[in-house]
């Protein structure tokens, strides 16, 4: 279930007056979520669906009634694409019951028949309200992009040192306060903060900053600009303290430990709401996470050690500063 259709099912539910209703398609067992609803004192049937199990959608077992019981008229089946084309196939020829198709990237809807109903000026309504979220979200990424800007800026510093700006010299790295043992060993433990900041080439930050801006604007939303602040440098300390033990010999530098905490921080969420949303988040980060593993391992030059650091650190300081989330949520 993605994002717009659980909004929409959850606000159907809760604002519309509508009872949540599960469909099962018969030998293959597929799920299908849906609501019914009283309208002029009969009972329609909104089923969800993707483009992938659209054909499978089953009207044999709605509450225990078969079909020819059932006018088609009263059944209403909303499908969600990715693009505007995609869904063309389904408008003449969908099977029974009404269509309306709904773009759940841009939250809007692209094709409805009629219904007899105000379903469809109700979706939009919450479709709207989704897109007014997204944007404010966007807005409210005030800690990210400062993040990002100044790690940009250093960047930039180190590349006019370096009079290269796609790959930055090793001393100019230590001067501006790489992780190096020997140093940290001397007692310079700023290092393993100011290494957070600090890329060794355009690709690395280029990486580094598109990760954080996709984890950011899901992060500051649900955590707070505070306490995700805090996931992000405790997670970042925690990557260069591991670095430090378990990663000896030349320099560190990068902000991937300290994404790798925001990665902990979303799988934390994943799983203590796991009952309220769903698995699929917690799915889709245990993917990027052996994928990112998968490459940490394989890729050289690439601190492992800093990157289980922070992924660590992120779900500890999580969990701490959660608590009050999980009770809200």
């Amino acid at each position: 279930m993605n994002k717009s259709e659980k909004y929409i099912i959850e606000s159907l539910c809760n604002r519309g007056q509508c009872s949540l209703e599960e469909f099962i398609y018969g030998q293959k067992q597929l799920e299908f979520w849906g609501v019914s609803f009283v309208h002029n004192e009969i009972l329609n049937y909104v089923i969800f669906s993707d483009e992938d199990k659209f054909k499978y959608i089953d009207y044999s077992n709605i509450r225990d009634k078969k079909i020819e019981d059932i006018n088609s008229e009263n059944i209403i089946k909303v499908l969600l694409v990715d693009n505007n084309n995609s869904w063309k196939q389904y408008a003449e020829d969908h099977g029974k019951g009404k269509l309306i198709v709904i773009n759940h990237l841009q939250n809007s809807i692209v094709y409805a028949d009629k219904t007899g109903t105000n379903i469809t000026q109700i979706l939009g309504l919450f479709l709207n309200e989704l897109k007014t979220s997204k944007q404010k979200t966007k807005s409210n990424m005030t800690i990210t992009w400062a993040l990002i800007i100044v790690n940009v800026i250093v960047y930039g510093v180190t590349a006019l040192l370096s009079q290269n700006i796609f790959n930055i010299n090793n001393n100019v790295l230590n001067l501006m306060g790489a992780k190096n043992d020997l140093l940290i060993d001397s007692g310079q433990y700023y290092r393993l903060i100011t290494c957070m900041f600090l890329h060794g080439s355009i690709i690395h930050i280029a990486s580094n900053m598109y990760s954080l801006y996709c984890m950011g604007y899901m992060l500051e939303e649900i955590y707070g600009k505070v306490k995700y602040l805090a996931i992000y440098f405790v997670s970042g300390i925690t990557a260069s303290i591991f670095s430090y033990f378990f990663s000896r010999g030349g320099i560190s530098v990068g902000a991937s430990g300290a994404i790798f905490g925001l990665l902990g921080a979303a799988f934390i969420f994943g799983f203590k709401l796991r009952k309220r949303i769903g698995k699929g988040l917690l799915t889709n980060i245990a993917s990027v996470l052996a994928l990112n593993i998968f490459i940490s391992v394989s890729v050289p030059n690439i601190d492992i050690f800093a990157h289980m650091g922070g992924f660590i650190g992120g779900v500890i300081i999580a969990t701490i500063l959660g608590r009050k989330i999980w009770i809200k949520q």
